[in-house]
């Protein structure tokens, strides 16, 4: 939880840094804003730093430093902005059997060869991806209008297929309303035209937005129990609960427990990140899961080629997620 604010921190020093030019900041407003924002108590040697690097140094805290101007930009532009790029136009992950589709991307030659969910391209102009490493995730991006033979393997049977790096443009966020209702967001990170994105589809839908049904506090078990017993106060209570961690979900599960409210009876609740919690409730809670080792291992195979000096730009890899029931 501390990570979290830690890194909420880092992005409103790093605004409030910006609000003069870098010339003119100085090592005491540095501390002022800090005494001010930062979630830690800071050291008493951040207090003799002689210069901006060595006071964050000092603070020993990795998620919070100083941004230039266009340093900042950059990072902006990195977890909010339009990805473009050249490529065929496919979600994959790494897999032993080879490299996995996970979603093919609009407007790219693997929709339009017909390239499906599940599929899997063990090879890449002749080069095995069995098992696939990152280097054969490189394989399939490149100039534009150059074309790669991969083979698929899909249901037993290997297919050929000749695909067009295309440029493509990927918004950060999407909103779809899908068969029977149900709304789907696909957001790859979240910055601060998000909630914008998801308030305006909620308009183009015809969906009215109700502020009261939302309520913000810290990733802490006492934010589930109060949120708990606020929305089952309202003169209309919700019939469902989104929960955005696991110690909010406990939260919530305690207190419809000792209000004697009965899940999924009385209300559903859907969990995020706890899937050991959830699968122990009669009935089970549906849960949104992540892949926790495998992003821990796409991160270690990143940073170490990182650390082997590649030289590569930041990238957002995206990994599978599913809703278990």
């Amino acid at each position: 939880m501390k990570k979290c604010f830690a890194r909420f921190a880092c992005a409103v020093l790093a605004l409030a840094l910006l609000a003069a030019p870098a010339s003119a900041l100085t090592v005491p407003e540095a501390l002022e804003l800090l005494e001010e924002r930062y979630y830690f108590d800071i050291p008493e040697s951040a207090y003799e730093a002689d210069s901006l690097d060595e006071l964050f140094q000092q603070l020993g805290d990795p998620y919070t430093y100083y941004m230039s101007r266009e340093e900042y930009e950059a990072f902006l532009a990195d977890v909010e902005g339009e990805v473009n790029l050249v490529g065929i136009g496919a979600v994959i992950r790494l897999t032993q059997e080879g490299l996995q589709v996970d979603s093919v991307v609009s407007g790219g030659s693997a929709q339009e060869s017909g390239l499906q969910a599940g599929d899997l391209i063990v090879a890449v102009d002749g080069v095995s991806c069995v098992p696939a490493q990152q280097g054969h995730r490189e394989l399939l991006v490149g100039e534009e209008g150059a074309t790669v033979e991969v083979s698929v393997l899909r249901n037993g049977e290997t297919k050929e297929y000749t695909l067009t790096r295309r440029a493509l443009h990927i918004p950060n966020t999407e909103v779809k309303l899908l068969e029977g209702g149900v709304g789907y967001i696909d957001c790859n990170s979240f910055g601060t035209d998000t909630g914008k994105t998801f308030l305006r589809a909620l308009e183009e839908n015809g969906i009215p937005y109700d502020d009261s049904l939302v309520l913000r506090g810290e990733l802490i078990f006492a934010t589930g129990y109060q949120g708990f017993l606020h929305m089952m106060g309202l003169a209309a209570p919700p019939t469902a609960i989104f929960s955005t961690n696991s110690d909010i979900t406990i939260g919530v599960i305690t207190a419809a427990r000792e209000r004697g409210v009965n899940i999924p009876n009385d209300v559903t609740v859907f969990g995020y990140d706890c899937v050991d919690v959830c699968s122990m409730m009669t009935p089970p809670l549906p849960v949104v899961y992540q892949p926790e080792q495998e992003i821990g291992r796409t991160a270690a195979q990143w940073l170490i080629r990182r650390l082997e000096g590649d030289g590569d730009p930041p990238r957002t890899v995206r990994l599978k997620c599913s809703l278990q029931f």
